[in-house]
């Protein structure tokens, strides 16, 4: 199965950001879930199973509990992924963001990026057309 199908659904994508924290149980998975998502264990655990039989996490029992982790080589294959992508796109068409100086309505968070645009995964190159 393609790693990013793999991803793709909600409960699965937390379960990689849970685990980017380091190593959880299954209980510890499944409370947190549970109460974000609002489904029944059985799901987190059936999600669970796919991505430990994908090979994109690991489980190793730990007494009476089964302890699971971030496979290592998962950062390995998104950087992957992604520098794939960045070698095709056209980076002119899709990132630069040209603003005319005139405009009274430019948003100040595009110009000064703040936390949000920093998270955003995309590169963002801004050019300010000045009218003289």
């Amino acid at each position: 199965m393609h790693l990013l199908f793999l991803l793709g659904h909600p409960i699965r994508w937390r379960i990689v950001e849970i685990l980017a924290s380091g190593e959880h149980t299954a209980g510890e998975l499944c409370e947190a879930i549970v109460a974000e998502r609002r489904v029944e264990r059985t799901a987190v655990s059936y999600h669970l199973r796919i991505l430990t039989e994908a090979d994109v996490i690991a489980a190793r029992p730990s007494w009476s509990s089964i302890v699971y982790r971030m496979h290592p080589r998962l950062i390995g294959a998104l950087t992957l992924i992604t520098q794939g992508l960045t070698e095709k796109r056209d980076g002119a068409w899709f990132d630069d963001i040209v603003l005319r100086d005139d405009v009274d309505t430019v948003h100040e968070s595009v110009l000064r990026p703040d936390a949000r645009l920093a998270e955003c995964w995309c590169i963002r190159k801004i050019t300010v057309v000045r009218n003289i």
